[in-house]
């Protein structure tokens, strides 16, 4: 899949397919929900994502215009909600200099359009205006399908890492993780998790 549509550096990440069925899907309701979301942004527009907010609404709107145009939001678009959240939370922070460094694994969305590197990612306010949607669905979203999208960053994360190892010629051979690398990544993530909630039960 192409990002180059709306300019979208995911570094190996893969968003879900492009919707090419539009159903039922009117050119009236997508005028509709741009509205909306124009509407939206001038009540906002003290959000931190607010400059660089429309770009980002118009590039999902492309990609996604019968799941962005939904009421209730679409599995694919919980996980890119929850890729979005998850892939701009800063890896780790240093306090005494103030600086963050960012989680090098989705690298920056908009390259045009860097934010700060003291910003702490995507709060689910700037993402429920991104999306066009309320807090409380973002959030229920991102609980979702967060452990999902740590998993699809992980994956590109090796993949990144491999391909930085290996001579130009044997690139097209790490197109994809084996189905033995995935099942790893799934199995230690499982296992973080239940040791997680064993620690917390004592």
């Amino acid at each position: 899949m192409s990002f180059s549509d709306f300019e979208l550096e995911l570094r190996g990440v893969r968003l879900p397919e492009k919707e090419a069925y539009l159903d039922d899907l009117t050119a009236e309701q997508i005028v509709c929900k741009i509205n909306q979301f124009h509407e939206r942004l001038r009540h906002e527009s003290h959000l931190q994502v607010a400059p660089f907010a429309e770009s980002y609404f118009l590039n999902l709107i492309a990609l996604y215009p019968v799941s962005m145009c939904c009421k209730s939001m679409t599995d694919s678009l919980k996980l890119v909600a929850a890729l979005f959240y998850v892939g701009s939370q800063p890896k780790k922070e240093k306090v005494a200099t103030g600086v963050v460094e960012d989680d090098q694994r989705l690298k920056e969305f908009f390259p045009r359009n860097k934010p700060s590197l003291a910003q702490r990612g995507y709060s689910f306010e700037d993402l429920a205006l991104i999306f066009e949607r309320n807090k409380g669905a973002i959030a229920e979203a991102v609980r979702e399908k967060q452990e999902e999208a740590k998993i699809i960053l992980e994956e590109a994360a090796l993949r990144c890492q491999r391909q930085s190892e290996l001579p130009q010629s044997e690139l097209p051979a790490l197109e994809t993780l084996t189905e033995e690398e995935k099942h790893k990544l799934v199995v230690e993530k499982t296992k973080f998790e239940e040791r997680k909630r064993t620690s917390l039960s004592c």
